[in-house]
């Protein structure tokens, strides 16, 4: 299954941390980054995503309703993938099927998970809009490759 993590885009302030939204720029960055991956996706001949899964907080809601506008594929809600989120349980985050998965998330939990399944720390934290996208054959410790990824939407 490829898998690709994305990280939210820049959030700006509320009250709460769960209800802060994506700021003009990060909005604007996400919708430019999902282009250039787009098109990276279809150079390589890669399976568009089959699902966008996104934790439940407004940031990422945001995000992930970006990536579906632009994808034309169904989003689902994930408590898994909130603030919080444990590595080791990919059932709780992970559907059971599909050829490319979209999971949109949080920092540090986003980063841990890539360092996790590729057992390699070497790859720098993904900046807010930042994406990876992984070849997992087990949701487990090593059991994913690198294919590409792009740490900061502002390089």
């Amino acid at each position: 299954m490829l898998v690709t993590l994305w990280r939210h885009g820049e959030a700006g302030t509320a009250a709460t941390d769960e209800l802060r939204p994506l700021t003009p720029r990060g909005s604007s960055s996400v919708q430019a980054a999902v282009a250039d991956w787009q098109t990276w996706v279809k150079e390589q001949a890669l399976a568009a995503p089959d699902v966008i899964w996104h934790s439940p907080l407004v940031r990422t809601t945001q995000t992930a309703q970006l990536l579906e506008q632009c994808l034309n594929c169904a989003r689902v809600e994930c408590g898994g993938l909130a603030p919080g989120a444990m590595i080791d349980k990919p059932a709780s985050f992970l559907p059971d099927s599909g050829d490319h998965v979209v999971l949109v998330t949080h920092q540090p939990f986003v980063s841990q998970l890539i360092w996790y399944w590729l057992d390699d720390d070497a790859l720098a934290p993904l900046m807010p809009g930042g994406w990876a996208s992984l070849r997992v054959t087990a949701p487990s410790r090593g059991g994913a490759s690198l294919v590409q990824a792009r740490t900061s939407i502002f390089e």
